[in-house]
């Protein structure tokens, strides 16, 4: 392990440099930082939760103290965050839709991120008020589903498109 401990964090000499920089980093807030460090916690039970915000403060935390700490001094750090999410995420279940036009359908429109990495929305109701339903909402994804495809078959096939994925990968990458 490194000496420094399984957590970040500064000593009390780097940590008083790097408030002579950020004086900002004693302030008072929502979230709960371990001593001189970008590390968190929440309090178990309640409506507790880390929403966006409260991560994007935590990360400008970190960047903020990353540049104090003696032994990472000439380092690149990649931070990765997988399925970060707000309190206000809903995954969409497939097996809440109908196959056909006009069957059930949880959702007015599926908002998610594609592969160019910009916002994309799918309507789930046409303009009449119908749902769209799971093959209509396949044909504008672009899934290829084959003739005489069953029902199963086809969230299957759609479980694996950005639509219908609940997980999302969030990439930081820092450099001292």
């Amino acid at each position: 392990m490194h000496p420094s401990g399984p957590f970040f964090s500064l000593t009390e000499k780097e940590y008083s440099e790097a408030l002579k920089t950020y004086p900002n980093l004693n302030d008072d807030c929502d979230i709960n930082y371990e001593n001189n460090s970008a590390s968190a916690a929440i309090a178990l039970g309640g409506d507790n939760y880390f929403n966006n915000q409260s991560i994007l403060n935590q990360f400008k935390r970190l960047f903020q103290l990353l540049p104090f700490k003696k032994e990472y001094k000439n380092h690149n750090f990649l931070c990765l965050v997988d399925n970060s999410r707000t309190y206000t995420a809903a995954e969409i279940h497939l097996n809440a839709f109908g196959m056909r036009s006009g069957t059930r359908c949880p959702v007015d429109k599926i908002d998610y991120i594609y592969d160019n990495n910009k916002k994309q929305t799918i309507e789930c109701y046409d303009d009449d008020g119908y749902s769209k339903g799971l093959l209509t909402i396949a044909n504008e994804l672009n899934v290829f589903v084959p003739r005489k495809c069953k029902l199963n078959d086809l969230k299957l096939l759609l479980s694996q498109h950005a639509a219908f994925k609940s997980m999302i990968r969030n990439l930081f990458s820092y450099s001292i």
